[in-house]
């Protein structure tokens, strides 16, 4: 696997993991209230 490869892989477990941090502070995230949270969460909402 190239270098890329194994960096979009960690990248994506970075997201999925803190997006799982965030749903535990605040199960209630809405686009308003935490507009990035809320990317991270939507982005990575499958592996979530």
């Amino acid at each position: 696997m190239s270098s890329s490869a194994n960096q979009h892989v960690q990248d994506e477990r970075v997201d999925v993991a803190r997006g799982i941090r965030l749903l535990l502070g605040s199960p209630l995230l809405t686009a308003a209230s935490s507009p990035d949270a809320f990317a991270v969460v939507r982005r990575r909402r499958k592996p979530i």
